[in-house]
């Protein structure tokens, strides 16, 4: 059995950022085979608006997920700009949607080989479409291996700029998101702070065994627009890991 906390698992999909405010989702092709093989016309049926299935060009509630360019023939790669506050709600839920449905099913996936010359880093599930924005994050050994070098620490606060950056964006610059934090406790144990008394955190009781991951939950994340400036923070740990 697979445990993502605990097992090396060859790159499904990742995060990463295209530009300050365009996040991407790159899939391997096995992965996404996995994807097609959903009964996404059944899916669909649990939308008002026209949902595309992941096949080959954009895709998702509204087409939201646009098809980039990819820099390897096994990847795909979609990507979405933020949206911005009380202009474009329609299309932070059809982001949102679209994005937990594809994160979730390919969490589903965790014992697919896509032979993938390196590790997966995170996983987000259950993804909320609701007034909480709420999310889990999977933090898999190889981030916490990551997280464990003070040197790769020192590199937080470009974490911190890229949610910052975000937030200002959706806003539209009405507010500067300077209450955006992550920082790093004990060496491991990693958090992405919004403001007071809130943020994605650690799950309680957890322990760094043996360089093993852990789960993450949000508490107090009662808007999009800080689900997704958080969701930003992942893409960019993301992409520093990746550039180590």
């Amino acid at each position: 059995m697979v445990i993502p906390t605990h097992s090396p698992i060859p790159t499904l999909y990742e995060l990463t950022l295209i530009d300050e405010t365009t996040l991407g989702l790159r899939v391997h092709k096995i992965a996404l085979s996995k994807l097609q093989e959903l009964d996404w016309a059944k899916i669909s049926l649990n939308f008002a608006s026209a949902f595309t299935a992941p096949i080959a060009g954009d895709c998702g509630l509204n087409n939201v997920f646009v098809l980039g360019q990819s820099d390897h023939p096994d990847w795909i790669v979609w990507q979405f700009t933020l949206p911005q506050a009380e202009v474009n709600d329609a299309k932070a839920f059809a982001i949102r949607a679209t994005f937990n449905l594809f994160v979730d099913y390919l969490s589903m996936c965790y014992e697919v080989d896509t032979g993938w010359s390196t590790n997966q880093l995170i996983f987000i599930q259950d993804f909320s479409t609701s007034a909480s924005g709420s999310f889990r994050a999977i933090f898999t050994p190889t981030v916490v291996k990551w997280l464990s070098s003070s040197k790769n620490r020192e590199k937080l606060e470009e974490i911190t700029k890229a949610m910052r950056t975000a937030f200002s964006h959706i806003w539209r610059s009405r507010f500067e998101g300077l209450g955006f934090q992550a920082t790093c406790e004990d060496g491991y144990r990693f958090h992405l702070l919004p403001g007071d008394r809130a943020g994605l955190d650690p799950a309680p009781n957890t322990e760094n065994l043996a360089g093993h991951g852990y789960e993450l939950i949000c508490h107090n994340i009662d808007t999009w627009m800080v689900q997704l400036s958080l969701l930003i923070g992942l893409a960019k740990l993301h992409d520093l890991i990746r550039a180590t």
